[in-house]
């Protein structure tokens, strides 16, 4: 990120359509805060940091827990009515709530996630409506598991006869490709000094593939030996050489693992030349890499049923 630039300048000296930056904003009386608010708890493991956003999976229930305190010195009635995105169900969707003074009830919720919306950022709103007029709202930012929907678009990875995957290791390894694109591809990459160990097998593009058709790559895994220090991690470039690739790790391990990588996951790589647009270009991809980081003199990583894959037509 660009370091901030400041700028020192005479008192008045900078003005915006004749008026000065600095102009004060004049505030009108405000309403009272709320003395009943609302607070969501969602099972543990749906955080996501890197997402700021709850991973859940379509047509799988969860159970969420609305929290409802009264910070007054008397009793208070409130109702919850809960906002879900289309397709979804919730139960109970509304309901009344009795609290004594500086008290607290406790609701348990059923949602069912929808798929209408794809890999859209999604939310659910717990508005809760006072009698006094004041109201409050806690909210949770969503996004479905990408394994957990059906693509409605798939498109087979294809290569031609003069793009093949090509070995790209750390300075302390060495390793091979074998297998073929269309059924199953095996990198097995050995290493012979301690230190940083990475393999990542790249295959470049005669002709730059436009991508903007799609939504995410889907691939299956498998990892030998499979431990946590061993991560898969995914990344493609543009024709200026920058990269974007999954920050966090994808899932793989022992048994064959399906993954289902978002474009709009992708972060921008600090160890590739920065992006002259800032953004990620789909309709220029020049090449793919997929492979590991792994703390073993030894790994094996299997690749298959690579494709690109759509969900709907409006799930961008």
């Amino acid at each position: 990120m660009p370091r901030p630039l400041y700028l020192r300048a005479p008192r008045g000296a900078i003005h915006a359509y004749g008026k000065p930056l600095a102009a004060r904003r004049a505030f009108g009386p405000r309403r009272p805060a709320s003395t009943t608010v609302v607070r969501v708890a969602a099972p543990d493991g749906l955080a996501r940091k890197d997402l700021e956003a709850y991973r859940v999976k379509a047509g799988e229930p969860v159970s969420l827990k609305a929290e409802i305190y009264n910070f007054s010195k008397g009793p208070a009635t409130s109702s919850l009515v809960v906002e879900a995105p289309p397709g979804w169900q919730v139960s109970p969707a509304t309901f009344d709530v009795s609290i004594g003074a500086m008290g607290r009830e406790v609701r348990t919720l059923a949602v069912i996630p929808g798929s209408e919306r794809g890999l859209q950022r999604q939310a659910l709103r717990f508005n809760l409506r006072n009698p006094d007029g004041n109201s409050g709202t806690a909210v949770l930012d969503l996004l479905l598991d990408p394994t957990s929907l059906k693509p409605s678009e798939r498109e087979p990875f294809s290569l031609s006869v003069s793009e093949h995957w090509a070995s790209n290791i750390s300075g302390n390894g060495t390793m091979t490709v074998s297998g073929s694109n269309d059924t199953e591809l095996v990198f097995d990459a050995r290493f012979s000094q301690a230190g940083d160990r990475w393999m990542y097998p790249t295959v470049a593009f005669a002709t730059a593939r436009d991508w903007q058709a799609f939504d995410a790559i889907e691939v299956e895994t498998r990892i030998d030996p499979a431990e946590p220090g061993t991560v898969a991690r995914l990344m493609i470039t543009e024709p200026s050489g920058a990269a974007y690739f999954t920050s966090a790790p994808f899932p793989s391990g022992g048994e064959w693992t399906r993954a289902v990588i978002p474009f709009s996951s992708l972060v921008a790589g600090a160890f590739a030349p920065a992006d002259p647009n800032g953004r990620l270009d789909l309709g220029r991809i020049t090449s793919l890499r997929i492979g590991c980081n792994t703390g073993r003199a030894h790994v094996l990583l299997q690749v298959r049923k690579l494709a690109l894959v759509s969900f709907s037509k409006t799930a961008r």
